[in-house]
């Protein structure tokens, strides 16, 4: 994804102000937003820890405090709003956010300011712990590091930042207080990173090439590229997802699931309906939930059948307003049996019923 096609992806969530305020460290100042200011639009990112929903945002206009992260409880109710465009900065865009709550952190990162945000867990609240810039190394990306992808090692909290524009994946100790290591792909602009769940390698999938990349930890180095379909082309692969014996890649070029195993490579293919170009992709059970936000709808792929058993559409349209549009990143949990998927273009979120696979209702914070 190019630098000069971040716009397009200046995801926020519209989300409820409680009050207006303005916050302060001693890295960052940011101004209180305007009242006119307080609905936000496009979804980004969403995660979860204890109790605590977080909504990643951002305000469409690109003025004030225009990055934030928003907090609800489980029942969706506000609690927090936490501003993350800060020093008299106009904006920022947000690429992937992760909580760790065994270790007591979460990461967000920004990928305009080239910089991974640290955030302590404080009961449901958060701190800022500390601000990472991330460099980027030699002339092969596209112009800062652009860190897009996060991940964190289940097994000792180690997060590895896929850093799009220079073409690194860049290791951090649990809580990224310092580097332990990097991996430069070169000119391929690593897209997705993730863990195995044992959490002895992880995998990355790249914005051009046809190959998706095994790293070793001890140290992070590259161990082998595994190529898709054919040794050519690109996959456009966005959506990656770890097991333990195999990964998941959701490909939009062949428009399919491929399988890789550690040692073998491309191990089987699920294939897509035309036109489908996957962003997400999580896993619940036998069954892989990839997001499609060019055709508004969510493939579920049931993995032992290897077939796609059900497309739900999210959009929606009531009036002049539309539901469910441009769905992009899925979250499973803290909602049993539920599913909560991002619109960045409707400005809302999916509930997903995972057991009719059927959407439930949408959420727009704030309303």
């Amino acid at each position: 994804m190019k630098r000069a096609g971040k716009s397009l992806f200046c995801w926020a969530a519209g989300i409820f102000l409680a009050g207006l305020w303005g916050c302060s460290s001693d890295i960052r100042n940011c101004q209180p937003v305007p009242g006119d200011q307080a609905q936000l639009e496009y979804p980004l990112g969403i995660t979860w820890y204890d109790q605590t929903i977080v909504v990643a945002s951002a305000n469409s206009r690109g003025i004030y405090c225009s990055a934030y992260l928003t907090l609800f409880s489980r029942q969706r109710e506000p609690q927090a709003l936490i501003p993350l465009v800060f020093d008299k900065k106009e904006y920022s865009l947000l690429g992937e956010i992760r909580a760790d709550p065994r270790r007591g952190f979460l990461y967000v990162t920004d990928r305009l300011e080239d910089s991974l945000l640290v955030f302590r867990i404080a009961g449901a609240g958060l701190n800022l712990a500390r601000v990472v810039t991330i460099t980027g190394e030699g002339d092969t990306g596209r112009g800062g590091s652009d860190p897009f992808s996060l991940d964190v090692n289940p097994a000792d909290g180690t997060v590895a930042v896929a850093a799009t524009g220079s073409g690194d994946v860049i290791f951090y100790t649990a809580g990224a207080e310092s580097e332990i290591g990097r991996v430069s792909l070169g000119s391929v602009y690593p897209i997705r990173v993730r863990f195995n769940p044992a959490g002895d390698h992880a995998w990355v999938t790249a914005d051009s090439t046809n190959y998706v990349y095994l790293l070793t930890l001890s140290p992070p180095a590259l161990e082998e590229g595994y190529a898709g379909v054919s040794q050519a082309g690109t996959l456009k692969a966005r959506g990656l997802w770890a097991g333990e014996t195999e990964i998941y890649v959701a490909s939009g070029s062949p428009q399919s699931i491929l399988m890789f195993r550690p040692g073998t490579g491309l191990s089987g293919a699920i294939p897509l309906g035309e036109g489908v170009y996957p962003f997400d992709l999580k896993s619940h059970g036998s069954r892989l939930f990839i997001s499609s936000l060019e055709r508004n709808e969510i493939w579920v792929v049931d993995q032992q059948k290897g077939e796609v058993i059900k497309t739900i559409s999210t959009l929606k349209t009531e009036g002049e307003k539309e539901h469910g549009k441009g769905p992009s990143e899925i979250m499973l949990g803290p909602e049993p049996g539920r599913a909560l998927v991002t619109n960045f273009e409707s400005g809302d979120i999916t509930v997903l019923d995972l057991d009719s696979l059927a959407v439930e209702s949408y959420w727009t914070p704030g309303e």
